[in-house]
């Protein structure tokens, strides 16, 4: 979504399989080294839940991630709740293949 300034990517899904609810984004352009902050743009309706929450690249092997708060608890469905169009503040740290949900 953003090209220029602080890297943006939007949501093509929502889902679950029961266990963890899943968002995911098409591939985007990035550098295998990215380290730092960027926004996520959540498209979809997202009710409350409890269900763990992870990220992953439509069609990319191995890219699934868990994301966490910053208190360092795994975040859940509550934490992104919107009725489509949200954007959320979160932190990839490369080094230990982490996603942090920031606000």
């Amino acid at each position: 979504a953003n090209r220029i300034g602080f890297p943006c990517i939007e949501s093509t899904a929502v889902t679950s399989d029961g266990t963890n609810t899943t968002v995911s984004f098409n591939p985007h352009q990035g550098s295998v080294n990215f380290f730092g902050g960027f926004w996520v743009k959540i498209s979809q309706t997202v009710v409350t839940g409890t269900e763990p929450l992870q990220f992953t690249t439509t069609g990319v092997s191995g890219s699934t991630v868990p994301v966490y708060l910053q208190s360092g608890t795994q975040a859940t469905v509550a934490n992104i709740v919107t009725s489509g169009g949200s954007v959320f503040l979160c932190f990839y740290d490369r080094d230990n293949n982490r996603v942090t949900l920031i606000s």
